[in-house]
């Protein structure tokens, strides 16, 4: 069963979301590591 996050991404990619901007952390790891196997690019912010 895929969890929040990969139907997250998934849902991203499908309207060619090719770029997000965050703050990676423990209460998004979870969303992080989706992001990590797939196309969508995390642009690191602070």
């Amino acid at each position: 069963m895929p969890k929040g996050s990969d139907l997250l991404v998934t849902a991203f990619e499908n309207v060619g979301v090719d770029r997000i901007f965050g703050i990676a952390g423990e209460e998004n790891l979870d969303f992080v590591e989706t992001l990590r196997t797939s196309k969508i690019e995390l642009v690191l912010t602070s």
